[in-house]
């Protein structure tokens, strides 16, 4: 049987659990990982690289080939009060989400977490869920407008609230914007 690369957003299933679980970051040896249950929503959890390979050979979880969490919204399709909203959010978030790996330690969350509250005037409990949300939610800037945060989807009508995927050009271009950055700052920080 042939293991599948372990990448950022791979989705992995609990068989005994059910629980789905996003690996957020892989160092680039590929030796260890950090992984979070998008049930519980607990903090990423650093485990290895290898024991999360073996644990899928074994069958105790599958590599689940669908995301539930990922709903990517038309720019087109969002009100001025969810671009605001979410851009709103983006601006307190978007450092944050890409100091990683130190995010995703618990000392280093705190000093992000405090510097960022202190600057936006948030309080430390509102970063940390839109925090947890953008982890469950694919590490997507799109989801962070506020009805994503507060319901979890679009409710505006059932063809938006049942839609799995809906992509644009612009949040394709902001996905590999992203990617950049991210890779830029993993390049000069090995």
């Amino acid at each position: 049987m042939s293991i599948k690369e372990l990448k950022v957003n791979t989705v992995l299933k609990s068989v005994e659990s059910d629980h789905l679980y996003r690996v957020l970051w892989v160092s680039t040896d590929k030796t260890e990982i950090y992984v979070f249950d998008m049930e519980t929503l607990e903090m990423p959890q650093l485990t290895d690289y290898s024991t999360v390979q073996k644990q899928i050979a074994e069958g105790i979880y599958t590599v689940e080939d669908s995301d539930p969490y990922i709903v990517v919204a038309a720019e087109d399709t969002l009100t001025d009060k969810e671009k605001k909203s979410r851009d709103e959010i983006w601006g307190i978030m978007g450092d944050i989400v890409m100091d990683e790996p130190r995010i995703f330690t618990k000392h280093g969350r705190g000093e992000v977490l405090t510097e960022a509250a202190n600057a936006s005037g948030k309080t430390r409990k509102a970063i940390y869920q839109y925090l947890k949300i953008y982890w469950k939610r694919g590490k997507t800037r799109g989801l962070m407008c506020h009805s994503f945060v507060i319901e979890g989807h679009w409710a505006r009508n059932e063809a938006q609230a049942t839609a799995s995927v809906v992509v644009h050009v612009s949040m394709i271009t902001e996905l590999v914007l992203t990617l950049t950055m991210r890779l830029k700052r993993s390049s000069k920080n090995p």
